[in-house]
């Protein structure tokens, strides 16, 4: 049977029609059941099982018949979660008669339940009109295709697709908040690379060829970025001066010129170069980083734009939400005169340029929202809410009219979220919490001019080694410490050593491993050569000059010798600089960034020999769990409000509470999210380094919280057994102190 099996799996995966798809599996489960009928059954979003598909039922019961979880056989497999093998229905108490399904003549019925990651999806059933019990390598076969089912199930997200569309309500990820509320007007965005490809006529010609093409790039990406500045939008000017650091002569070009030096002309040169260097920040763990792909795509496409002498446009006077599968900040840019309302993208990112682009315009942005996008033509009334990630298609009057009267409040609150960051820092017990930002491909974000703003709480140093094909100079990376450093306008900056291994590999260092996250990375590789470490720690010292505070922090720590190791380096890079050069490092600070679960066991050897700790709640979460997030059959599993996380992140709080001399942050994603930044303050964290888009709205929170209300719910947290009583306590918490609207304002 495991070429049957094999053969409807990739059948239903090949259909395009969803309808169609389901419609096929229940008939070819029939026919090599054998047996007289074959039913799905469906979860919906009233937590009942409706009859999706079935060959031997009545046709007109599809879509109609429904079951409550626990109710009839088929309810009762979903709820004790089990295979149900029942020789005669008539015999068994759980039977529930549904007369409109035609069934009466069906005696012996098998059902399995179908789960996509602890997810029940649905049921799937045979049944014979034969008295008799199915046989165990029946059972298994149902079991087998129920498991392969259920991955394909969560691709067609069948009935979502049903429901939704009946009344064009669709629900994806919301990227950049507001609602708008326009017309679609559909837009190839996608970024395609399907070239041939070809030798070029001699390298003069090819060179003289891309160079043009840069030339032009180089004076697109300059006017997009004027012009953002004259609009006073510092994220969008700030966007394209990083694309303009992408095309320096050291960068992207001088991958270009590799592929030039292999004889191939100048389109495959782009190609070539710019799919190997996207393809390596793709592979990243770090959702920020691995969103730069697209703008490694993006620039790439405009070159070849400019080669074949490409040029789209839209044209329209009237508002417009823009619709593509595909899109990056440049086509947004390039679109700037046009009225754009929204946008909505198929594959995009809340990390990517094109998001950040949307939100520091304004702009309301969803993404994913399954084939929804199929159903869109141009023209067609749209409405989208960026903040829950809903999407209406030519809504009737009562949502129309509802969507409109919230537009108004939404554009004055989030107003008020910016605002805030021109207050002083928030006070919270006395203490000032220090709001940080996560820097990397485009240095510092222009929000580290606000006032609540503190500085640079991460810049993630391997970017410009990822980019380059070989390892910077001293003198290359003294030049970008230099730029981040100036850029934070003489706020303190955190600079992560090289942080290469993982998901973040460096193409001219070997490190091909069987379990590269457990593997040569981090402070193991900077150890391992101390010849190229020393050059990076002599390039930020000297870089340092330029700031008030600079703190030297080292990744991937798991031991207390690996810290005195790094710490005589550093010893030694300082003594060479003073004696050459004179210099006064004595705002300089050193630590590390705790991520290993190791050293939570540690902490008072460790603060003997480190001026800060910056807790990484990401790796540290991955670690402790044993998870990798990234992994599709296992990221569910990724709690960051796992009790055992929360408990270890608490353990290092307290710890450092009694060295009031140390200097605690932390820097993962759970420091930018609402909920998170909460606990953490409750439990004594009071400097928060997060990404540039979720700064305001912490921010803001921040100046509306009781602190105390949160420290006395914290033991309760604690004492959770899991995420889902954790993720319930907060929310009974948020409604009591009346905060609901500002965690989703």
């Amino acid at each position: 049977m495991l070429d049957k099996l094999r053969e409807i799996i990739q059948a239903v995966e090949a259909i395009d029609d969803n309808k169609q798809a389901i419609n096929h599996l229940v008939s070819a489960t029939k026919q090599v059941m054998a047996c007289q009928c074959s039913s799905l059954y469906l979860l919906t979003q009233k937590n009942t099982l409706e009859l999706a598909a079935s060959d031997g039922l009545a046709k007109n019961a599809i879509g109609k018949a429904e079951l409550a979880i626990g109710e009839g056989i088929v309810g009762t497999s979903a709820l004790k979660q089990e295979l149900v093998n029942i020789s005669d229905v008539r015999l068994s108490p759980d039977f529930k008669h549904l007369p409109q399904v035609e069934e009466d003549k069906l005696l012996s019925l098998l059902a399995t339940p179908i789960f996509h990651r602890r997810k029940l999806l649905g049921v799937l059933v045979v049944q014979d009109d034969k008295v008799r019990v199915f046989n165990s390598d029946e059972q298994s076969f149902l079991i087998t295709l129920a498991a392969q089912l259920a991955w394909v199930l969560n691709q067609l997200d069948v009935y979502h697709l049903q429901h939704s569309f009946n009344n064009n309500h669709f629900t994806g990820l919301g990227v950049s908040p507001g609602i708008a509320i326009a017309k679609a007007s559909l837009f190839d965005g996608t970024n395609d690379f399907s070239i041939e490809l070809k030798k070029g006529a001699s390298i003069e010609v090819e060179t003289s060829t891309l160079q043009q093409a840069l030339a032009e790039c180089r004076k697109l990406f300059g006017q997009w970025r004027d012009e953002f500045k004259s609009q006073h939008n510092d994220s969008g000017a700030q966007i394209f001066d990083s694309y303009l650091s992408l095309l320096e002569p050291y960068s992207l070009p001088a991958e270009f010129e590799v592929q030039l030096q292999q004889g191939w002309n100048a389109s495959t040169a782009v190609v070539n170069a710019i799919n190997q260097v996207s393809q390596q920040f793709n592979e990243m763990d770090d959702a920020y980083l691995k969103q730069r792909s697209l703008d490694i795509l993006d620039i790439g496409k405009r070159i070849l734009q400019h080669i074949y002498k490409d040029k789209r446009r839209i044209n329209s006077k009237e508002p417009i939400i823009l619709v593509a599968s595909q899109a990056s900040a440049s086509m947004l840019a390039e679109l700037l005169e046009l009225p754009i309302a929204g946008i909505l993208i198929q594959e995009a990112g809340i990390h990517s340029h094109l998001a950040i682009l949307a939100r520091s315009m304004a702009i309301p942005m969803i993404m994913d929202i399954g084939n929804g996008l199929q159903h869109i033509h141009e023209g067609d009334q749209l409405i989208i809410d960026g903040e829950k990630g809903e999407l209406y298609i030519d809504p009737v009057p009562l949502v129309f009219k509802a969507y409109q009267s919230q537009i108004a409040s939404l554009k004055a609150e989030n107003q008020k979220h910016i605002d805030s960051l021109d207050y002083p820092p928030v006070q919270l017990d006395g203490q000032q919490i220090g709001l940080m930002l996560n820097a990397g491909l485009n240095a510092v974000n222009p929000l580290i001019k606000k006032k609540s703003v503190k500085g640079v709480g991460l810049y993630r140093s391997e970017i410009p080694f990822m980019l380059a094909d070989h390892y910077l100079s001293e003198d290359q990376q003294y030049q970008y410490y230099k730029k981040v450093i100036r850029s934070a306008v003489g706020k303190s900056v955190c600079i992560r050593t090289l942080d290469a291994g993982g998901d973040k590999p460096l193409k001219y260092f070997p490190m091909k491993e069987d379990n590269p996250y457990l593997g040569w990375r981090g402070i193991r590789i900077s150890l391992d050569h101390p010849e190229l470490f020393l050059m990076q720690l002599r390039a930020i010292l000297r870089a340092s000059v330029y700031a008030n505070s600079v703190q030297i922090m080292l990744p991937m720590v798991c031991s207390v010798s690996e810290i005195r190791r790094a710490k005589e380096y550093l010893l030694q890079a300082k003594q060479e600089l003073i004696t050459e050069q004179n210099l006064d490092f004595s705002h300089i600070q050193f630590g590390i960034m705790l991520e290993v679960p190791s050293l939570l066991w540690q902490l008072n050897e460790v603060l003997e020999l480190v001026d800060f700790i910056s807790v990484g709640s990401n790796d540290l979460s991955q670690y402790l769990l044993a998870v990798d997030r990234t992994n599709a059959a296992v990221s569910n599993l990724y709690q960051s409000y796992h009790p055992g996380v929360l408990k270890a992140l608490a353990h290092i709080a307290t710890e450092l509470q009694s060295r009031p001399d140390k200097h605690l942050s932390i820097c993962g994603e759970l420091a930018g999210e609402p909920s998170g930044a909460l606990l953490l303050l409750a439990m004594g964290y009071r400097n928060l380094s997060m990404n540039p888009n979720s700064i305001a709205k912490i921010n803001y929170l921040l100046r509306k919280i009781d602190v105390k209300q949160w420290q006395q719910l914290l033991p309760r947290v604690l004492a959770c057994s899991d995420a889902e009583q954790v993720q319930k306590l907060i929310e009974q918490q948020l409604q009591q102190s009346g905060m609901t609207n500002l965690m989703t304002s």
